[in-house]
């Protein structure tokens, strides 16, 4: 994550949390853009992003690539985790050259794969 945070901002967004079952990870999807909404799993912590000291549920925190995953806190900045594409990204995703190796130095690409954890 301090890969992640030291190569991009923090943005807000607006998000939904999908109702899933107990035994399935946690996720979130955050609108990027009107046309760009993708399911991020929750790494490693389980923790509830809607209800962690989090006073507007529907608004998250992000750092890094929409395309590749990043790090999210709920607004306060209380409690930041590492997140990631739900399933493998499509290939042929929209970036930019400068966009594809700011992904590289943070390491959610490597290699042009993308880092699933």
């Amino acid at each position: 994550m301090a890969r992640i945070l030291a190569t991009y901002s923090w943005q807000a967004y607006p998000c939904h949390y999908p109702r899933r079952s107990p035994e399935s990870p946690r996720t979130i999807v955050i609108r990027f853009a009107e046309d760009h909404s993708p399911v991020l799993r929750v790494t490693f912590h389980a923790g509830d992003l809607a209800d962690r000291e989090n006073s507007t549920p529907n608004t998250i925190w992000f750092a890094g690539d929409p395309r590749y995953g990043g790090v999210v806190s709920p607004v306060g900045g209380h409690f930041p985790v590492r997140v990631v594409p739900d399933s493998p990204p499509s290939p042929g995703l929209p970036g930019t050259p400068e966009d594809d190796a700011l992904a590289e130095r943070a390491e959610l690409v490597k290699g042009r794969k993308v880092r699933m954890t």
